[in-house]
């Protein structure tokens, strides 16, 4: 217990050194310095505007007008979530391992992110997450990508690669279900045994998927 409050606390802290005012990424608004409305429709989950796509596209390496004292900050930042649950009946095998048959409190997830710019064409996006009731840390979502521009007849092609740990983690618009709603649960509450075949293989697994953009039309991507 005295290790996950000593984790708890330096992940705040964390948080509180390294965001700049209030965004979606710190370490993101703090290389383009760019709010996250300007990414992130309306301001709140993950789905990506015109600009977050093309962020993205581009391997996250675009950059912007920033505070010159933060030019040194290395591009990580930090969040935590804790959640309290009550169910309507208690569970009697207990909610999980460690935790009481009903209203319990936990650290649900506590991760470090690594989201920048890394060389002119290549940037990543790797988030390492403690999760309080399995209690180990995991790899979570991670996309690091190479990418470059050419001008093809007179028209702007985009092309790259991802690696990443996920299906579906690449996908330029995040939609698909790696960050599909529900964005946040309670892993203390009952849940269906079964679940789609992608959502297990989250973490699990690596890959790499080429892509291109062309003319901002006409977006492909394919690999395994």
């Amino acid at each position: 217990m005295n290790k996950i409050r000593i984790s708890s606390a330096l992940l705040v802290l964390l948080v509180v050194i390294f965001s700049y005012d209030v965004y979606a990424m710190p370490s993101f608004t703090r290389q383009t310095g760019m709010a996250c409305n300007a990414c992130h429709v309306q301001s709140f989950g993950p789905n990506l505007t015109p600009v977050g796509r093309n962020f993205k596209l581009n391997g996250y390496t675009a950059k912007g007008n920033t505070d010159p004292n933060l030019k040194y900050v290395p591009p990580i930042s930090g969040m935590i979530r804790g959640s309290f649950t009550h169910t309507m009946n208690d569970q009697p095998d207990g909610a999980a391992d460690r935790y009481g048959r009903n209203n319990n409190n936990t650290i649900d997830e506590a991760s470090i992110f690594y989201a920048g710019r890394i060389t002119s064409k290549m940037g990543a996006f790797v988030q390492g997450t403690y999760g309080g009731v399995e209690n180990k840390w995991e790899l979570d979502n991670t996309d690091i990508r190479m990418a470059d521009h050419a001008d093809l007849n007179g028209n702007h092609l985009v092309y790259g690669v991802s690696t990443n740990n996920s299906p579906s983690v690449s996908d330029l618009w995040n939609t698909t279900p790696v960050w599909g709603f529900p964005w946040a649960s309670s892993d203390l509450a009952p849940t269906p045994s079964a679940g789609p075949l992608i959502d297990s293989l989250g973490g699990q697994v690596i890959g790499a998927t080429g892509y291109m953009m062309w003319k901002n039309l006409l977006y492909i991507e394919a690999g395994g």
